[in-house]
């Protein structure tokens, strides 16, 4: 008998899932294209199954194919804000797909109904004036940036809970590594969420071992650890 507790939208897998056992991810609509993501990738014949029916992987936006089930009630990105359904290769969150906002955004340009909004590839724009802080502030959005004795600032400014929420154009990552002296360093959420949100928000960022801020981006001394991505960009 269905368990009453399950969302409607989930019964059909809860009901199937002592036959077909562990889903690739948290939501078990997900399911990513072959080499993307190591989890789908257990599931081959789940992945080949999309191809012989051609329906979208997710984050896919092929007009040719049916959309990805996981997108018919919310966008692809936000499907993704939680680590348990985003790709991962070797226990590294991977880039993200922001494609297709909705479901209902498979349609071509052409054929979106004149009474919704216009379509949208990925979260809206940044606004960086939504800003908060996290540790002591001196004024709202304006963070203490006195250093303590370990060299950390007092406060550091962040975006907003609710500018965070509106969606991350990368993924959600909290250790980054200093390549000069090779020291991985942790950072808090609503930083590594600022991060997501908004990838060029900060011009530094602290090192534990050498216990100073230091550059980021493309010319900056951090490559998010498990990647040589640097941090910043």
């Amino acid at each position: 008998m269905p368990d009453p507790k399950v969302p409607e939208r989930y019964k059909a897998p809860a009901e199937a899932y002592e036959k077909l056992g562990q889903f690739p991810h948290c939501d078990p609509l997900i399911l990513h294209r072959p080499g993307s993501c190591e989890y789908c990738d257990a599931h081959p014949e789940w992945q080949a199954l999309r191809e012989v029916y051609e329906i979208n992987f997710t984050g896919e936006d092929n007009p040719q194919k049916s959309p990805c089930p996981a997108t018919k009630y919310r966008p692809a990105y936000q499907a993704h804000r939680w680590p348990g359904n985003q790709p991962s290769k070797g226990g590294e969150h991977m880039p993200v797909p922001m494609n297709p906002p909705t479901a209902w955004e498979h349609v071509t340009q052409e054929d979106w109904p004149p009474d919704r909004p216009p379509r949208r590839d990925g979260p809206p724009p940044v606004d960086r004036s939504a800003r908060a802080v996290v540790g002591e502030a001196v004024g709202p959005g304006e963070p203490n940036v006195a250093e303590r004795e370990d060299g950390q600032q007092r406060g550091y400014v962040v975006l907003s809970g609710a500018e965070r929420a509106r969606g991350f154009v990368r993924p959600v990552r909290h250790s980054y590594r200093h390549l000069t002296c090779g020291t991985v360093t942790t950072m808090g959420e609503a930083i590594a969420e600022t991060y997501a949100r908004d990838p060029h928000f900060y011009d530094s960022t602290y090192c534990a071992a050498c216990r100073t801020h230091l550059p980021v981006g493309e010319d900056g001394e951090f490559v998010w650890e498990g990647s040589t991505e640097k941090v910043g960009t």
